[in-house]
């Protein structure tokens, strides 16, 4: 199952992170792919975009699929994926 999120302009803590995850994926342990929908983001904090891949492999997400997203947010995902591991996929919509 897919669940699509769209991220506000200014994504930065670790906590708006967590909410945003919550209120996206909740209790669901069906979710394979998380849909976020970054068009209108203008700056993300390095520590958001670490939980949001953390929380992705804590809950068996296989893959983040990036849409709209700027090279360097793109860019912030992969990094973050390989420091936890690469157990989770970062693809951008544009390649899929």
């Amino acid at each position: 199952m897919r669940v699509d999120v769209t991220l506000p302009r200014l994504v930065g803590t670790r906590q708006s992170a967590d909410a945003l995850f919550v209120a996206a994926v909740g209790r669901n342990r069906n979710v394979d792919t998380l849909v976020l929908r970054a068009r209108a983001v203008l700056n993300a904090a390095p520590s958001f975009v670490d939980e949001i891949v953390r929380l992705a492999e804590e809950k068996g997400i296989a893959k983040v699929e990036l849409v709209g997203e700027s090279t360097e947010l793109h860019k912030q995902f992969n990094e973050a994926a390989t420091r936890r591991g690469g157990n989770v996929e970062i693809i951008s919509a544009a390649l899929v």
